[in-house]
């Protein structure tokens, strides 16, 4: 067999690149890719998807073309598949790159390892958590039965049940031991439940993660204001094809963190309850069953609806997230707001944004009121609570005095309202580019992520 008649080029991408399911972003419908070598992460478009998923060896680029030809009634220049095999030889995900393989391979290391040592984008990676959860899995396996979850829904039920039953006592025992709150003891003990509830809520997700079939490559720190909280990196979630798996994996925190209140209730039960077990203490360590009950109604209260506000798909958090995996999109939240900008004409419109679904006019514009109305709602919530707590605290003249310093904080701290600001006083205006960018998470919320999703526009 001479040169003329050898075998025709069927391109395959090398093993460990796994694709995701399609996802909707901003009105486009989007892929996860993973590599598995590097770890990193890329978005492609629906077409470059059509393209890549065919690159399994089997096919010639003559017979991928003639499907793409069929499927999207266009042909495919020679310039798209120049730039797309560009890509792929750039990031070595073409079989047959194993020489420069290993290159890649030391520099994404050293790239991660660079950022364990300081803050990137706002989080510091302390370790790689993915077998230490592979470890504990065969031990915690049990907590993803039927028959756990449901009992465990059950139980969290009848914990609402009694919170709302006993809220009054609740409010008025925290608003009679208001001094209580400001001790040292106390606040230490908030701060370090706090982290011990974050560092579960984090855990939680990681070993949900690992149970349906994904890794947890980073657990680290990550600024919340002037805060930094725990986090644990998920990525993996974007590529399970079981929306349930990642509708799952998004609730796991809240799910865990609701368990670990109900000590609290039952504490808070024992302590309150004069003919209760804890009676016997109330002479002799009358100090520490106050404190006990003091610190179990502030956990159900606050901490409750803290946990709680966490499934308010109208923050860029848990509920959301969950929102938006069980409608097949990446981000709601993020997507409202690129929708309400351009109705708002504070964004220019993009040519076919929101158009493939038209449903999504009607859904954003819903969503959109429904998050100004919870916004308000909640705000008007919290700032007459701290109204109350102040004043029984400093009295109704502080309180006076201080009720515009809440107002403003409350507007401050508020996302939506931080984020239109943002965009208001923005002149900068964004240019898509088409090229790529160093490839990042997909979790990270600039979404600074290597993108093919133009590759094929001239098509």
């Amino acid at each position: 067999m001479n040169s003329a008649q050898a075998e025709p080029f069927k391109p395959q991408l090398r093993a460990g690149v796994a694709f995701g399911p399609p996802l909707w972003n901003n009105g486009r419908r989007v892929y996860y890719v993973k590599d598995a070598v590097t770890q990193w992460f890329y978005r492609i478009g629906e077409k470059e998807h059509f393209l890549l998923s065919r690159m399994d060896g089997s096919r010639t680029l003559p017979e991928i073309e003639a499907e793409y030809s069929q499927a999207f009634h266009r042909r495919l220049q020679p310039a798209s598949w120049l730039q797309i095999f560009a890509l792929l030889h750039k990031r070595h995900l073409l079989d047959g790159d194993d020489d420069t393989l290993a290159e890649l391979k030391r520099k994404a290391l050293v790239q991660r390892e660079a950022e364990r040592r300081i803050f990137h984008k706002q989080r510091l990676v302390l370790f790689s958590p993915d077998q230490m959860l592979t470890r504990m899995l065969p031990w915690l396996s049990f907590v993803y039965t039927p028959a756990f979850v449901g009992s465990a829904l059950l139980a969290i039920l009848a914990f609402e049940a009694f919170v709302i039953a006993q809220a009054p006592s609740l409010f008025t025992e925290v608003k009679h031991d208001i001094a209580g709150y400001s001790s040292i003891f106390f606040i230490v003990s908030i701060v370090l439940l706090a982290w011990i509830f974050t560092l579960a809520h984090e855990f939680a997700h990681g070993l949900t993660c690992k149970y349906f079939g994904g890794s947890v490559s980073e657990i680290g720190l990550m600024r919340n204001g002037i805060y930094f909280l725990p986090y644990c990196k998920i990525d993996d979630a974007l590529l399970f094809h079981n929306r349930w798996h990642r509708v799952f994996t998004a609730l796991a925190g809240v799910f865990v963190n609701m368990l670990m209140l109900l000590p609290f209730a039952f504490l808070w039960w024992l302590s309150s309850n004069k003919n209760g077990l804890l009676s016997s203490l109330a002479s002799t360590h009358r100090v520490f069953l106050q404190f006990i009950q003091m610190l179990c109604a502030f956990m159900l209260l606050f901490f409750q609806v803290k946990i709680l506000l966490n499934l308010a798909p109208f923050f860029n958090a848990d509920g959301n997230l969950a929102l938006s995996y069980m409608l097949d999109r990446i981000s709601i939240h993020k997507d409202a707001q690129l929708f309400w900008s351009q109705l708002l004409g504070i964004k220019r419109r993009s040519k076919d944004t929101f158009d493939e679904q038209k449903g999504d006019r009607k859904f954003y514009i819903l969503y959109g009121i429904s998050c100004i109305i919870f916004v308000i709602a909640l705000s008007v919530l919290i700032a007459s609570l701290c109204f109350i707590l102040v004043r029984a605290w400093l009295g109704p003249v502080s309180a006076w005095y201080l009720l515009p310093v809440i107002i403003v904080w409350l507007a401050a701290s508020n996302p939506i309202a931080s984020a239109g600001i943002q965009k208001l006083l923005s002149t900068r205006k964004e240019q898509p580019t088409g090229k790529a960018t160093r490839p990042a998470s997909a979790s990270e919320k600039e979404q600074n992520d290597h993108t093919y999703e133009n590759a094929t526009s001239n098509v």
